[in-house]
This record gives structure tokens, sequence and C-alpha cells, in this order.
């Protein structure tokens, strides 16, 4: 996700759980979460493997 407005200083209101609930997240599915602010806005890049079963 890219955001071009107020950047990683924006304040919460407090009603999410935030970019650390999105890391819990992703880690509890063997992925990460990493984050980025620059002089364009605040990027959000989650990985999460994916798993493809195959059919009997």
């Amino acid at each position: 996700m890219r955001d071009t407005g107020r950047g990683a200083r924006a304040e919460g209101d407090g009603a999410g759980s935030g970019l650390l609930g999105m890391a819990e997240r992703a880690r509890l599915h063997g992925g990460d979460v990493q984050t980025r602010a620059h002089a364009g806005g605040f990027d959000v890049v989650a990985r999460i493997p994916l798993t493809i079963e195959k059919e009997s």
C-alpha cells in the first residue's frame, strides 16, 4: 500500500490495531510487514507465503 498523505507522523485515533496489529497477523501466517516513510508519503509492504494444496 502506498499513502501519499500525512505519513507516519499522523496521530491515530486509537480505534484500530494499526501497524503492530498488521505485523502480528502477518507473522501468524509466516509473513512479515515492512514500513517506510519517504518524502512522498508512507509505504506498507506485507509479505505472506502462499501454499497451494494439491488435489488428491
